[in-house]
């Protein structure tokens, strides 16, 4: 009779629909499923391609058109460079602590393609860096070849990451400091370092601008 017919329930159509789509993808070839990850560099001896001791707990990543890669060593206090193959080069960069006790503990890396944030005139940072001892720091070659140089130093930072930006003409760093829930930002030609704060209970961790972002 019509009054006994069985009506499928809505979790029933749904069970049936994630079975065949299930099906449907159980019918890729294996390898649109898969991928092998090969380990460059390590710090730790035998587990990869190459050793290196100065690479720990490593941060930032960046590379200029035509350089290696740059590593911000948080563990070390350092930035090391690596070809394509990850190979160590033999360039180190000691990233100096905000009290100059030491090493830093430094954390996002950009590289700067202008000619702006010198550290002496003439000099722009090639690369730049922030410390979750709450310094900003630039190296160029021929300021200080193995070494970078504190530009701002600011004992109530915690700065996690970093980005660059150009907008209006003028070239901008920017930095997330996880201490004081703030990003800031700083000017081609000013060490001064302005702050805009973020979302209550909001720590901001790493940044990363697209290219395109203000131009």
């Amino acid at each position: 009779m019509q009054g006994n017919r069985a009506q499928t329930a809505p979790w029933q159509v749904l069970i049936l629909t994630l079975a065949v789509v299930g099906l449907a993808f159980a019918g890729l070839p294996a390898y649109a499923q898969s991928y092998q990850a090969t380990r460059l560099t390590s710090d730790i001896a035998n587990i990869s391609n190459n050793t290196d001791a100065n690479l720990e707990n490593p941060w930032g990543l960046v590379a200029s058109s035509s350089g290696p890669w740059w590593v911000s060593d948080n563990g070390t206090g350092l930035s090391t460079l690596y070809d394509g193959m990850g190979v160590p080069q033999p360039l180190v960069v000691t990233i100096p602590s905000a009290d100059g006790s030491g090493t830093g503990v430094p954390t996002g890396i950009a590289f700067n393609s202008t000619n702006d944030f010198q550290l002496s005139t003439g000099n722009p940072a090639t690369f730049l860096f922030v410390t979750e001892d709450g310094t900003v720091q630039g190296w160029n070659h021929n300021v200080n070849p193995t070494s970078a140089v504190i530009e701002v130093n600011n004992a109530n930072a915690v700065y996690k990451g970093m980005a660059l930006a150009s907008a209006g003409g003028a070239n901008y760093l920017y930095a997330t400091n996880f201490h004081a829930g703030t990003w800031t930002s700083s000017t081609r030609t000013s060490r001064r370092i302005l702050s805009a704060q973020m979302p209550s209970s909001t720590r901001p961790f790493l940044w990363a601008l697209p290219p395109s972002t203000f131009s």
